[in-house]
């Protein structure tokens, strides 16, 4: 795994002065490539100078002959590139076959030869894994931007000064002479309501994301820019609801089985030490079981980290599954002070404003499993495609009974619900907690009466998913500022799909790649940790999509097919637990030993710098202080974009 950056541009730089300014910018994503550097540049035509710049983390052949940026055997291509392609040895033996020689033997170098021979679209359709690179064609004077179909890799572009830069993260952009930042402010909206910036959008005005699945297309002479998709989950999800797979559960499974397997074998490739993140869930033991079965009698590694809380702890449950497994694992049981202590560097972590508090977690097991290893597979990916999630049960449960109610009526009920104060439903819950009808749910019958307001506005399920995915439902209240809603194109037939299908695929076009796999890449690339996510191979995601609903969830069943893979490895009685996972106490923090760290970020003159309105903050503050409300989360993203502002190196002092 590795950094990539790069820029066209067209000034009176010398080649010296050029590759400093490579090497800067390359140098801020050290972590994300500790073993080796390299800068490239080129002269093109319109007297513009071309440079890449790379950070190797040496993974598939370490020698030298692995580094990068890396010229093609013709001299036409020269690539600087981030990622794996799984399928390189199988590519190398046809490239072979149709006459190409390979000086070493990274992926790197078999991916060039494959663009050589069958041209950029087809290298990419045969390619399996993650990636996001740049590609300058020297016959075609033309630079391209890839990213991986799922969206695993990260890649920001922006145009500023005349000149086109590119990079892995926004601070190696950042380190370009040209660079200004202004923060984007109907980005700051949507990280507002979804704890994340969803791509295309970052942070910054002028700065972008490549899409998941995104091919761009860069014309230096002409300066022009254009985006095509060569891979695309909304098709390949209607493309499964519209041919569902005809097998029995039996032969659905096989299938599965043998798609898993595969994908574990080529992640499996390394030539550095390599293990699991076993967190005790049905996902990572999924992946694990099937790296034990693979492991052909060599010690497998596997890391968790558990709480010192027995309510969040599945620590004991992936060392049980670790045992029957035979794996040789390592955990890592946390403090309360210890993930505390990890909070300061979260602004530095993700140089976006970034609030998904499981960031944490996520940060410790990749720290632990770097002490001992290079490369570790994880389980991500799971939920999103076996129908994990509780809010695709709660679509399905009340969507029809939303959608029964003509929708005039539901407006003024909605409306009505929602102008209710939530202290106004205080009283409800004391009296129902003492007469023992309901547990202790201080601060949140109003939040949960609001939230059933909200739903009742909606006019199809992918209102309903942004309804349940959203913390702040109306930036503005903090801003004082109009948003936008939702970046991406909604206009999805919905009846076709059905509500939990509908739902998953909205969390495959932004909840994955925006929130769970940038959590992932930048606590593990932070420490200089590869993670692969063997259940995200796009052949399994195109299966998966075929699967008919009863194959994925059966009443309270989630994740049916994946469940009865395990089943086939572990017993039953080791993975069927109630899901607990190890995830801070958010609330009981801010209200403890967070409070000091918090209150200074949260100051009237601090909040107003950062262009938000104290007066609702502040009262959210102190209803949450006063043990009235709980606005864990939505403090959350306040106090992570307040953060991100004192410590990150790419965000303006003021806004």
């Amino acid at each position: 795994m590795c950094g990539i950056v790069g820029f066209v541009e067209a000034s009176a730089r010398s080649e010296e002065e050029f590759q400093a300014v490579a090497r800067a910018m390359s140098d801020r994503i050290q972590h994300r490539g500790p073993d080796s550097s390299g800068v490239w540049l080129t002269q093109i035509p319109g007297d513009s100078t071309l440079v890449f710049g790379h950070r190797r983390l040496s993974i598939i052949d370490t020698s030298p002959l692995g580094n990068q940026p890396m010229q093609s055997g013709s001299g036409r291509y020269t690539i600087t590139y981030n990622g794996e392609i799984y399928n390189f040895r199988s590519l190398q033996d046809e490239l072979r076959r149709a006459g190409h020689t390979f000086r070493g033997g990274s992926d790197t170098e078999v991916l060039l030869a494959a663009i050589e021979e069958w041209g950029l679209d087809r290298a990419l359709e045969r390619s399996v894994g993650m990636f996001a690179f740049g590609l300058w064609d020297d016959a075609e004077e033309a630079l391209y931007l890839v990213r991986d179909r799922l969206g695993i890799k990260p890649l920001y572009y922006a145009q500023f000064g005349g000149a086109f830069v590119f990079g892995s993260e926004l601070q190696a952009i950042a380190a370009h002479p040209g660079f200004q930042s202004t923060i984007d402010q109907e980005a700051l909206g949507l990280y507002f309501r979804y704890l994340c910036v969803p791509a295309p959008y970052s942070i910054l005005q002028g700065i972008e994301k490549v899409s998941p699945g995104e091919l761009i297309e860069y014309r230096p002479q002409e300066r022009t820019l254009s985006h095509k998709k060569f891979w695309d989950l909304t098709q390949v999800t209607f493309r499964g609801a519209t041919n569902h797979f005809q097998g029995t559960q039996e032969e659905a499974l096989d299938e599965l089985e043998r798609l898993i397997l595969d994908a574990v074998d080529g992640r499996m490739e390394s030539d550095v030490p390599l293990g699991a993140l076993l967190s005790g869930g049905i996902d990572s033991t999924a992946v694990v079981s099937a790296m034990a079965e693979r492991s052909n009698g060599s010690p497998l590694r596997t890391f968790s980290v558990g709480s010192d809380d027995p309510t969040q702890d599945e620590s004991v449950a992936a060392a049980r599954i670790a045992a029957h497994l035979g794996t040789e694992h390592t955990e890592l049981v946390v403090t309360g002070r210890q993930a505390l202590d990890v909070v300061p560097l979260l602004p530095t972590m993700y140089d976006e404003p970034f609030a998904d508090s499981s960031q944490v977690p996520t940060y410790l097991v990749s720290k632990l499993a770097r002490e001992h290893v290079t490369v570790a597979l994880s389980g991500d990916g799971g939920d999103e495609q076996f129908c994990g999630y509780e809010r695709y049960a709660l679509g399905e449960r009340t969507w029809p009974r939303i959608k029964a109610i003509p929708r005039p009526l539901r407006g003024i009920v909605g409306a009505t619900l929602r102008h209710v104060p939530l202290g106004a439903w205080d009283p409800v819950t004391t009296v129902a907690t003492k007469l023992g009808l309901i547990g202790d749910r201080a601060g949140r019958t109003g939040q949960s009466v609001h939230t059933l307001g909200h739903l009742l506005k909606c006019r199809d399920p992918f209102d309903m998913w942004r309804e349940i995915v959203s913390i702040w439902r109306k930036p503005e209240k903090l801003t004082g500022r109009p948003h936008v809603v939702w970046p991406l194109d909604a206009d999805i037939d919905h009846e076709t799909l059905g509500v939990a299908e509908s739902m998953m695929l909205m969390d495959g076009l932004s909840y994955l790649p925006d929130d769970v796999l940038t959590k992932v890449d930048r606590a593990s690339m932070n420490v200089s940790l590869e993670v692969r996510v063997p259940l995200l191979d796009h052949r399994l995601v195109e299966f998966t999509s075929s699967l008919p609903i009863e194959y994925r969830r059966i009443g309270d069943t989630t994740k049916v097919l994946l469940r009865d893979f395990v089943h086939r490895r572990v017993p039953p009685q080791l993975v069927d637990q109630p899901k607990r996972g190890f995830s801070v106490s958010l609330g009981d923090w801010l209200r403890g030993p967070l409070r000091d760290w918090a209150e200074p970020l949260l100051e009237v003159s601090a909040l107003e710098s950062a262009g938000l309105r104290p007066d609702t903050v502040r009262s959210v503050w102190r209803q949450h202080q006063s043990g009235s409300r709980n606005w864990e989360h939505e403090l959350w993203t306040v106090l992570m974009f307040q953060g991100w502002r004192t410590e990150s190196l790419v965000a303006p002092t003021r806004v």
